[in-house]
């Protein structure tokens, strides 16, 4: 009794095989345009991924290289540094020997001066 019943209910519709064929291909178109369309995306994520990446390395080269500018200014800066303490210590060698020689020569025109006293 079930199954009659079961069976009453159940819909009429049957497909003929060219109508199933058609069906079938139908399917296959969507699922071809479906599929296309996914590929495409697929592609334009992976160039904008690409993109992304090519950015990346774009910046990450551009700040080594900034990053070995400053290294270079930092060593050029120590070597001017010590060039500049070097002849600071330089120029207060020479200032002492122009004192000592400035004394030298103050005492020998004291002399100088001191025998053209006696002499005359």
């Amino acid at each position: 009794r079930l199954r009659w019943l079961r069976q009453s209910w159940r819909p009429k519709l049957r497909l003929s095989p060219e109508s199933a064929e058609l069906i079938a291909a139908k399917a296959a178109e969507v699922n071809k345009q479906a599929l296309l369309q996914e590929t495409t995306q697929l592609h334009e994520m992976q160039l904008t991924l690409e993109t992304g990446y090519q950015e990346l390395n774009k910046q990450r080269r551009s700040m080594d290289s900034l990053r070995q500018g400053v290294e270079r200014q930092q060593k050029s800066l120590e070597a001017i540094q010590a060039e500049n303490s070097r002849l600071k210590g330089e120029v207060l060698e020479l200032r002492q020997k122009c004192q000592v020689q400035v004394a030298q020569n103050a005492t020998l025109s004291q002399g100088i001066a001191q025998r053209r006293q006696a002499r005359a």
